[in-house]
């Protein structure tokens, strides 16, 4: 038995046990939850950022007078709009991806291909999260502030650590998705793409 039989044989059984998947659904509903509200965060962030700006350039060429630490503000609503959005873009695949290797490849081993590279991000924003929570303890022991409107920036270093926690959740759910998909294609859908994809090539 080949490579890709034993596969075909072991991901069904793991990934459609009863209690495995109940657990699965349950855990993925509330990261969907978790994601989706982070991402009316990042949109009410970005939202503000605009208003902001607006407000600023308004009374800037007609009042003769502009908002104080307005860029500042820019800076910090930033973390917002990017890391509050990182989880969501997971969950919705938005991500801009190389897919030049991966549809050559037969529907499983793409599956299990793209599962296997998506649970290796989550050592890379497990590692952010880490490196970001340390840094704002030594934010913290330095006192740092913003120079103008003096804000310490150790809040916004906890945030990005714990939304990068997030984001590894929803590239492990991810993931596992990845690798259910992989289980779910039988070996005969699978040597239908691959004589297409064979004939493709021809062309």
């Amino acid at each position: 038995m080949n490579c890709d039989g034993r596969l075909a044989e072991f991901l069904p059984a793991f990934f459609k046990g009863g209690i495995f998947l109940k657990l699965l659904k349950a855990v993925d509903s509330i990261l969907e939850k978790m994601s989706d509200l982070s991402a009316w965060v990042s949109g009410a962030a970005l939202f503000t950022i605009a208003a902001l700006t607006f407000v600023d350039v308004f009374c800037r060429y007609f009042l003769r007078s502009s908002i104080t630490g307005t860029q500042e503000i820019v800076q910090f609503a930033m973390v917002f709009v990017v890391y509050f959005s990182l989880p969501y873009s997971t969950r919705i695949r938005a991500h801009v991806r190389v897919d030049a290797l991966t549809s050559i490849m037969g529907e499983r081993i793409r599956f299990i291909v793209l599962g296997i590279v998506t649970i290796a991000c989550v050592f890379v924003s497990v590692n952010i999260s880490i490196q970001t929570f340390k840094n704002a303890g030594t934010i913290i022991a330095s006192g740092t502030v913003s120079p103008i409107l003096k804000v310490g920036y150790a809040p916004f270093y906890y945030v990005i650590s714990i939304m990068n926690i997030l984001l590894s959740m929803e590239f492990i759910a991810d993931g596992i998705k990845y690798f259910k998909q992989a289980a779910g294609v039988s070996p005969e859908k699978e040597d239908d793409i691959s004589q297409n994809n064979r004939k493709g090539e021809k062309i």
